[in-house]
């Protein structure tokens, strides 16, 4: 499956750099984007909560990840720094 309107030749030359990146470099990738989306997710939740402290979006974050019953056993007392 590929995009619409990305043509062939884009394709084939995203596919081939991402081939030369090699398996610890598409994980390396993969972590980083993760890390990158969760920043972006924590900058929006105090965007949206002006008052909050870092620690009270992080745990938020956390949460809607993780799910309330793996937060809660991974994070009993609700603290995640």
């Amino acid at each position: 499956m590929h995009s619409r309107d990305t043509s062939q030749d884009a394709r084939k030359a995203q596919l081939d750099a991402l081939r030369s990146l090699g398996g610890a470099g598409r994980i390396a990738q993969v972590v980083d984007m993760s890390e990158r989306a969760r920043e972006i997710a924590i900058q929006g939740w105090l965007d949206r909560h002006p008052n909050a402290t870092r620690a009270e979006a992080v745990a938020d974050v956390r949460r809607r990840i993780l799910g309330d019953e793996l937060f809660n056993a991974a994070y009993p007392d609700g603290r995640v720094e």
